[in-house]
């Protein structure tokens, strides 16, 4: 059996990101290009600063009216929204976030092991 599925999809934006960088580290950040695609990859290749370990919280919470606007939904539809703090191996602080997705925009998968416990952010898909 074959068959062929088109799948249209709108493009929309679906996330915010808020990072703040403390200040023995906002220099270097501020260095990297804006069309950089990842500030991590770049702070370990250009500076040697290498994201040893991070911490995630993850809840739900009603979007503001700011965040409405830019996401283009109703006032306090809920959001996922995922805090995080990210250290070097000395236990230096590299970056504050708080992430705010559509909810039915990402999917995130925790797994854990004895040897890590890495944390992916993958599309929604249905």
């Amino acid at each position: 059996m074959s068959g062929v599925l088109g799948i249209v999809r709108a493009v929309r934006d679906v996330m915010l990101e808020r990072t703040s960088y403390p200040d023995w580290i906002a220099d270097r950040v501020a260095a990297i290009a804006d069309d950089e695609a990842s500030v991590v990859e770049a702070l370990t290749r250009d500076f040697g600063v290498v994201t040893a370990f991070a911490e995630h919280a993850i809840d739900a919470v009603p979007v503001s009216s700011a965040d409405a606007t830019l996401l283009s939904v109703r006032r306090a539809s809920p959001l996922l929204r995922v805090r995080r703090v990210s250290y070097a191996s000395a236990g230096e602080p590299i970056e504050y976030g708080e992430d705010r997705y559509l909810p039915d925009a990402v999917t995130f998968l925790v797994t854990a092991s004895r040897e890590s416990t890495p944390l992916t952010r993958t599309e929604f898909s249905q």
